[in-house]
């Protein structure tokens, strides 16, 4: 017998913000390195001249804002952030985790579905929504560290766009799941090769139906 999944979104399906700067803004912000809000500062300027709106023109779901975000990261200890990720995961994430996918998540897991994070935000964090509700180690976006150091760059693939799917066939035996049964949740017409690697897409949508989804065949709901 084959294996049924649930793949979720991170960002804007279980939970209701975008987590990953956010993290990197609560890590500098109790960390207190200059370095990094001087980064920021630079980071913010860039916006401001927009530069990342011209680069997206010339290179579409490029990460360079993401990498620079990141690397506010470089020379703080692991320790240092595994601490402050469960309290930002505690203070930041459990109090606006969506309720209603929530509870569709845990539905999946009574009925034998194996859970599984996909997500562009960061393992760091992740990791203990994970443990909190039982479920597979996330597919995510790896922060790279040496020597208990952070090196402020990704560790590996990106975990964005389609190159989830390349993550998940890292770590899942498609040829051993049910497709036709299997379920993933997400957001955004980005996750579109998320969304349709199985049999039952569906779109978690804010106040109103989403153009896209109808068009692929999907599901929605509006929370």
């Amino acid at each position: 017998m084959k294996n049924k999944i649930a793949l979720f979104d991170f960002c804007d399906t279980l939970v209701d913000f975008q987590t990953g700067d956010a993290f990197i803004d609560f890590i500098r912000e109790n960390t207190d390195k200059r370095r990094a809000f001087i980064f920021e500062k630079f980071r913010s300027l860039l916006i401001k001249i927009k530069f990342f709106s011209i680069l997206n023109r010339f290179l579409p779901n490029n990460n360079w804002h993401k990498r620079l975000k990141l690397f506010q990261l470089k020379g703080i200890t692991k320790n240092e952030i595994e601490h402050l990720s469960l309290l930002y995961y505690t203070e930041r994430i459990k109090p606006r985790l969506i309720k209603r996918i929530i509870q569709e998540l845990q539905q999946y897991k009574k009925e034998g579905y194996s859970i599984y994070i996909v997500s562009g935000g960061f393992s760091d964090y992740i990791i203990h929504f994970c443990k909190e509700f039982e479920i597979n180690q996330p597919i995510a976006t790896n922060i790279k560290y040496k020597k208990g150091i952070c090196l402020g760059i990704i560790d590996g693939i990106d975990c964005m766009h389609a190159a989830k799917i390349d993550k998940i066939k890292n770590v899942i035996e498609l040829q051993n799941v049910d497709m036709e049964q299997s379920v993933a949740y997400s957001d955004s017409i980005t996750d579109l090769p998320l969304l349709t690697l199985v049999k039952n897409g569906v779109v978690v949508s804010k106040k109103y139906p989403q153009y896209w989804v109808a068009t692929n065949k999907l599901k929605e709901i509006i929370i």
